[in-house]
């Protein structure tokens, strides 16, 4: 008998993603025992112009592994790339701009983000946290002692109790950049 890789009915679960070794291995042996493209496609559960553009291809060349792609080189070694995830490392807070002329790259800002995404790096907002100066705990505390002495019945008629400090500076937020769920 012939041959099989998959039974027909498996041609529902067709999909547009590379043809695995197995897959180009099984087209050319079917091939070989006389099938035609259409049989092969069945059987694989491929298309027939993927077939025949695999068949095509083993008979120029003789074998069936993958041709060199095109697209434009990266333009950053491997060195550079664990350079970058290093330096955001030691100091999140760097920015890609600040970080290119750090380490004397020659690509874009856009390249050093991507080379943080692929590190599963994530820019976020730095965590507002109030400054607490050695006045501001003495005052809370002071707070707290004169308060603590009160009759309960005065925190009945209190509704709403907080502090809030607010700033006006001109700075811009932050940004950090970490691994999710490394607050």
């Amino acid at each position: 008998m012939l041959f099989c890789y998959k039974h027909p009915a498996a041609m529902e679960g067709r999909n547009t993603q590379e043809t695995s070794k197995e897959k180009k291995s099984a087209i050319i042996a079917l091939h070989n025992n006389g099938l035609s493209n259409g049989e092969v496609a069945r059987w694989t559960g491929v298309h027939k112009s993927t077939v025949a553009r695999w068949i095509r291809r083993y008979e120029a060349t003789g074998s069936t592994l993958d041709l060199p792609r095109t697209g434009r080189p990266r333009c950053t070694t491997p060195q550079q790339d664990a350079a970058i995830v290093a330096t955001v490392g030691a100091n999140p807070i760097t920015t890609p701009t600040s970080m290119l002329h750090q380490l004397r790259l020659s690509c874009t800002s856009q390249t050093i983000r991507n080379r943080y995404h692929s590190s599963h790096l994530h820019s976020r907002k730095t965590a507002k946290k109030p400054e607490l100066t050695e006045e501001n705990m003495d005052r809370r505390m002071e707070y707290a002692l004169e308060y603590s002495s009160k009759p309960p019945i005065l925190w009945e008629s209190v509704i709403f109790c907080d502090e809030k400090t607010f700033c006006t500076s001109d700075q811009m937020t932050k940004r950090v950049w970490r691994r999710n769920g490394t607050r």
